[in-house]
Order: C-alpha cells, then sequence, then structure tokens
C-alpha cells in the first residue's frame, strides 16, 4: 500500500498533468500549476499577477513544508517571472529552458535555473 505522502503526490501530478494538458490544448482556463508542463500562454496570461503566485504556492506548498512562507513568496514570485517571460515568447528565455532541458533539466529544474540566473543579475 502506498503511504499518504506518495499517494497524494501521485494523485496531484497525475491531475496537475491532466490539467496543464487542456490549458496548453483549449488555453481558456487554469485552476493549477505544474512546473513540470508546459503551461497555456493564453491562459497563464489570462490570470491577474496574484492568480499565478497563488498557483504557484498552492503547487509548491505541500512539498516545501519545511520552507516558510516568506521563502514560499519569494520562490513563488521567481517561478512567475519565469513563467510569465515563457507565456509572452520570449525567445532568449524559450531557448535556455530547451538547451537546458536537452541537457538532462526537468522543466521545473530549468524554470529554476532561469530565475536564479536573473536573480544574480538583479542583485548585482
Amino acid at each position: 500500500m502506498l503511504s499518504p505522502r506518495v499517494r497524494y503526490t501521485w494523485v496531484h501530478s497525475t491531475f496537475s498533468n491532466a490539467l496543464s494538458s487542456l490549458n496548453a490544448k483549449y488555453g481558456d482556463f487554469m485552476d493549477a500549476y505544474n512546473p513540470d508542463t508546459a503551461i497555456g500562454a493564453n491562459a497563464w496570461l489570462a490570470l491577474d499577477e496574484t492568480q499565478r503566485i497563488d498557483l504557484v504556492e498552492a503547487y509548491h506548498r505541500p512539498i516545501e513544508r519545511g520552507m516558510d512562507d516568506d521563502a514560499l513568496k519569494m520562490h513563488s514570485l521567481l517561478h512567475v517571472i519565469v513563467e510569465n517571460q515563457l507565456a509572452e515568447g520570449l525567445e532568449l528565455i524559450e531557448q535556455t529552458v530547451a538547451r537546458l532541458g536537452r541537457q538532462g533539466l526537468s522543466r521545473h529544474e530549468s524554470v529554476h535555473a532561469v530565475a536564479a540566473y536573473e536573480r544574480s543579475l538583479a542583485l548585482h
């Protein structure tokens, strides 16, 4: 029997993947976020910034239990920045995420890498 954590992770992942597939196909709704699945640009951009942050936080909260609220908010904001750039079709960001994926990073890890680089630029 699967532990509650494994079962929750599997159900959450399966549900999120299904919703992300629908979003990519139809692009007219978004009520879940999965950083390992490309988002529908129209659905993402139709949300206001607060809704985007809330979706990213909702994804991360169960898996980042040790993260305090401020750190989770910052983490979510960085995700939103990169997802906004992808949804807006910024070619350099799209190419970078694709290249990192070809090099073996998951989409989620690629979003983190881009966010970390952009954050380092902002701090220097």
